[in-house]
């Protein structure tokens, strides 16, 4: 999986753990080598650790030698101990008429799409997200809880008696293919042309 070789003994691993003293056996955690390793590893030999290439000499078995151990890392969180979004629209969701959604989308509650949104097949749609407007939002992204995508942005002109006048925002916003955006943020409307 990693295309790297193994240092030591085959273990059977449950989870990952921060690198401490007390790591529970059968834990997998990494180090980037340049800090000094918990006292407590030299019992590693319960424990897996991913370490970077040209520092092995240093660590105890059982590891992994490869280039860059946070990756890695994440690489086995993402395929052995995150669950799957599983492919639902929740109850309290509101999806306007007119909007598309495409095939396998996780929508979270209290989630309001409106009815000029597309949004592609595998989308990630987390709970109390407003995405409204003209938006496009590409195959495979995630969109985090509490984030606002398509409302108008902060355009406005005083006029000749002082009064700020709202810009009408038209240009909506476009998100691509397999992106992250993360919780609580806001993409406005571009005015003319698309946020992006």
């Amino acid at each position: 999986f990693l295309n790297a070789d193994l240092t030591g003994e085959n273990i059977e691993i449950y989870g990952p753990a921060s690198l401490t003293d007390d790591m529970a056996d059968g834990s997998v955690s990494f180090t980037n080598g340049k800090e000094p390793l918990p006292d407590g590893l030299v019992r590693l030999g319960r424990c897996l650790l991913l370490v970077p290439l040209g520092k092995v000499d240093l660590m105890p078995p059982p590891h992994i030698a490869v280039e860059n151990p946070r990756l890695a890392f994440s690489r086995i969180l993402s395929k052995f101990f995150t669950p799957l979004a599983e492919t639902r629209i929740h109850a309290t969701a509101c999806i306007e008429k007119g909007a598309v959604i495409g095939s396998n989308p996780h929508i979270g509650a209290f989630v309001h799409i409106g009815p000029a949104v597309a949004l592609g097949d595998n989308v990630v749609v987390g709970s109390q997200t407003v995405i409204v407007g003209k938006t496009t939002i590409g195959d495979g992204t995630a969109i985090r809880s509490n984030t606002v995508v398509g409302e108008p942005g902060f355009g406005f002109e005083r006029d000749e008696h002082g009064i700020p006048q709202r810009i009408p925002h038209l240009g909506g916003v476009q998100i691509g293919v397999d992106c992250e955006i993360g919780a609580l943020n806001t993409i406005a409307s571009g005015t003319i042309e698309a946020t992006i």
